[in-house]
């Protein structure tokens, strides 16, 4: 395994918790913004909820990545 290879082996292991932290926030926005809308109503629910798709924006953005890289490094196994 060269070096190109292991570095991109380690960003998709970055790729992949930054992925699933994104993913985890955005469930305690959604939260917020349901708490906020719902049980005890306020002004602050559409902020929660607009961070809640900006950071599932950011997830998907992430897992995009890490797809890439997947395709990127099979296609490296098949050429060696």
């Amino acid at each position: 395994m060269n070096n190109s290879t292991q570095k991109y082996k380690w960003k998709l292991i970055d790729y992949e918790r930054f992925s699933l932290t994104l993913i985890i926030l955005s469930c305690y926005f959604y939260m917020g913004a349901f708490i906020a809308t719902y049980i005890e109503p306020s002004e602050n629910g559409k902020i929660m909820f607009y961070l809640t798709c900006l950071s599932l924006a950011f997830a998907i953005f992430f897992l995009y990545k890490r797809h890439q890289i997947i395709k990127l490094l099979d296609k490296d196994e098949h050429v060696q």
